[in-house]
């Protein structure tokens, strides 16, 4: 748990596919004030590493702290401390609000962040579901996304990826504060996560924060 303060920051993790973005949508129409932090929206490491490094980092132990995501800590902290960020890779500026949603797939095991999140979720969806999300959005994005460029991804999946996502959700999960059925509509398991901030005392009861 992080030090006293009004700005609680909410940390939402999951694989790629398994409806973060979704989620945080759905509770961000819920609330009042509220913001959106995204890991996107900043140079990740792990995102640029070839197969061979990836299974190397897994051999090592699979420690995100491994990985410098510069600028991360220091945007979460003003947020908050209730001051504006900036996600450098996206540009967008992000305003304070009293309750910061993180799409944060270390969850708590990245160091940097790790004191500064209140209260963390693990949207649990089988990795052939994430997966195939993420197929289909790719379709949906053709000119982005070339087939030749999906069948390298898929033999990387088979040889390393899913390895490593199942790595993540070992290290993950056991710091979750709520496991979330990535199954569930956005907008269902929004109301649960919802009544489990208010017992926290987290969020106000009713709408807003």
């Amino acid at each position: 748990m992080s030090p006293q303060t009004n700005h609680r920051v909410v940390a939402i993790a999951g694989p790629p596919g398994s409806g973060k973005t979704a989620l945080m949508t759905a509770l961000a129409e819920q609330l009042q004030d509220v913001t959106t932090l995204f890991l996107d929206g900043f140079e990740t490491p792990a995102s640029l590493l070839s197969s061979i490094e990836l299974a190397r980092w897994l051999k090592a132990g699979a420690r995100f702290d491994d990985f410098t995501v510069a600028g991360l800590g220091e945007a979460l902290t003003a947020l908050k401390a209730g001051q504006a960020a900036v996600e450098p890779v996206s540009g967008r500026r992000v305003l304070p609000a009293d309750l910061v949603l993180f799409e944060m797939p270390f969850g708590r095991a990245y160091t940097p962040t790790a004191g500064l999140i209140d209260f963390l979720v693990w949207l649990d969806t089988p990795l052939d579901i994430a997966l195939a999300r993420n197929v289909l959005v790719w379709e949906d994005r053709a000119a982005q996304r070339p087939r030749p460029w999906l069948v390298r991804y898929m033999k990387d999946y088979l040889a390393v990826t899913r390895a490593v996502l199942a790595a993540q959700r070992a290290t993950v999960t056991p710091d979750a504060d709520l496991v979330l059925d990535g199954l569930a509509p956005p907008g269902e398991a929004a109301q649960k996560l919802l009544q489990v901030l208010q017992v926290r005392g987290l969020i106000q009861t009713g709408t807003g924060t």
